[in-house]
């Protein structure tokens, strides 16, 4: 080969590869530009996707910020009731703080009149005490100032307050006192010491008038006896004693009898001289308890001849007379 072909394949190749240098560094270049470019579409899409979780994060915040000032606005609206309320609890307050004051003022009132009525009940209370004490001088110590009036009166023996008792005129005359009375009613006579004592039942009914008054009346003064009996068959019978008298509650209330008269046979001599028996107190001269054993309180010697507190039937009795249906004790001062 030649020189001049060398030198003309020498200056193509110098050529291309001038050629292939530029467009490497063209594309080079490009490719450079290229990567600038991605470069730039990476930022901006990173921008752009920071921006769309912005966007939504900003929502977000913004629809907490709408909730919140809901909520504002509700509490504001609760602090305006509040307001109002405080208002209105503080117009009550005041309202009772001046009722408070009121009644505080009505009770020091009310304290100086009780003291003031305190002192005219104790005033009111010494004049009646007075007037009861001249007023019990004035009360009978038996039925007989009331004589032809029938009927419940008060009167007064020593040892005793006042006390009422049913005053009879109507069997043996006036002046009597009834102290026990049996006419078909529903009061039970199984009683125990102490109600014997102090005596139950009504006057309108059946009653006992109680030892202890019993007893006191007959202390001071000579009292006889008149003892009214009605059989089933509608018979009237009595029986009378001109001394009676109960010795004190230590001594039993020991029955002391005198001297008989009547249209019976003498059934209460039995109990002559024994001590009241109830079923929690046996004083009887049996074996057995009778009052007990009879349901009632009574005289009782072994165990008796006539029971006029027992039960409404056969134990009712006065002995060798026909069943009791109705049976008044009665005492009048002898004197």
């Amino acid at each position: 080969m030649n020189e001049a072909l060398i030198k003309q394949l020498q200056a193509q190749i110098n050529f291309q590869t001038e050629s292939r240098l530029a467009e490497n560094v063209k594309s080079q270049s490009q490719i450079d530009f290229h990567k600038q470019t991605i470069e730039k579409l990476i930022e901006n899409y990173k921008f752009f996707e920071n921006y769309d979780k912005c966007k939504g994060e900003l929502a977000d915040k913004s629809s907490n910020l709408e909730i919140c000032q809901f909520q504002v606005n509700q509490l504001n609206s609760s602090c305006v009731d509040s307001d109002e309320k405080i208002i209105e609890y503080t117009e009550k307050l005041q309202n009772i703080l001046k009722y408070q004051q009121g009644n505080e003022f009505n009770l020091k009132m009310s304290e100086v009149k009780l003291a003031q009525a305190e002192r005219h009940q104790k005033s009111c209370e010494a004049e009646l005490e007075a007037l009861k004490a001249k007023s019990n001088n004035n009360i009978p110590a038996s039925c007989i100032p009331f004589a032809e009036y029938s009927g419940v009166h008060q009167i007064k023996v020593s040892g005793m307050d006042a006390f009422d008792v049913l005053c009879d005129s109507q069997f043996a005359g006036s002046g009597w006192i009834v102290i026990q009375q049996r006419v078909g009613g529903d009061e039970n006579f199984n009683r125990d010491w102490n109600s014997y004592r102090d005596g139950f039942g009504s006057f309108e009914s059946d009653f006992f008038l109680g030892l202890e008054k019993i007893h006191l009346l007959t202390k001071w003064r000579r009292y006889e006896l008149f003892i009214h009996l009605v059989d089933l068959k509608g018979g009237v019978r009595h029986a009378r004693y001109d001394d009676f008298k109960l010795s004190d509650e230590e001594h039993g209330y020991a029955l002391q009898l005198g001297g008989f008269s009547g249209n019976v046979w003498e059934a209460l001599r039995s109990g002559d001289k024994m001590k009241f028996s109830t079923f929690d107190r046996d004083n009887d001269a049996s074996t057995h308890n009778c009052a007990d054993l009879y349901k009632s309180g009574w005289w009782y010697s072994k165990c008796y001849n006539s029971n006029l507190n027992a039960l409404y039937g056969p134990d009712l009795n006065w002995f060798k007379s026909q069943p009791i249906k109705e049976a008044k004790m009665l005492i009048r001062p002898k004197d």
